[in-house]
């Protein structure tokens, strides 16, 4: 019997055990997601898989060659089972519903994206959310997390 995903959420990381607060808040249960391990360690590798080896909504694939985030990020989507896609950071949550929102309002539409709340008061991240807020071209916003698309757009 094969499961029918409606959306495939990708997370690219390295050894970010924030992931596991990143997918608690994943609350949608057609949801199928993607960790993108990107050159990650053996040890992390064996932590990440023992957290979610009873989802059976993960699954978790590797960038052998030259690790990058992009080449994760294509990896992630390129594996990915549904047309609806969903890009998020491993250091990220979801708000509660906030997956249903993005597939409601990609609808017919190629590319939604999300607004982002950084829960992490840091300089880094308050630089990455700066940089983020001041892009002006849609272009440049569409490699920001909690971007929605269809799996077509890429081709």
């Amino acid at each position: 019997m094969t499961f029918s995903h409606s959306i495939s959420i990708v997370i690219p990381l390295k050894d970010d055990r924030r992931v596991v607060e990143c997918l608690k808040s994943v609350d949608a249960p057609n949801a199928e997601i993607i960790l993108v391990l990107n050159g990650s360690s053996r040890q992390f590798r064996e932590f990440i898989e023992k957290k979610t080896e009873r989802d059976n909504r993960v699954r978790i694939i590797k960038v052998i060659e030259k690790p990058n985030v992009g080449m994760a990020r294509s990896n992630g989507c390129s594996a990915a089972r549904s047309d609806k896609l969903v890009m998020m950071d491993s250091d990220c949550v979801f708000k509660p519903g906030s997956i249903r929102q993005l597939e409601k309002a990609l609808g017919n539409r190629e590319l939604v994206r999300g607004k982002v709340k950084y829960l992490y008061d840091s300089l880094q991240t308050r630089l990455v959310g700066s940089v983020h807020e001041a892009c002006s071209s849609d272009t440049s916003k569409a490699y920001a997390p909690m971007l929605a698309f269809r799996k077509s757009i890429k081709d």
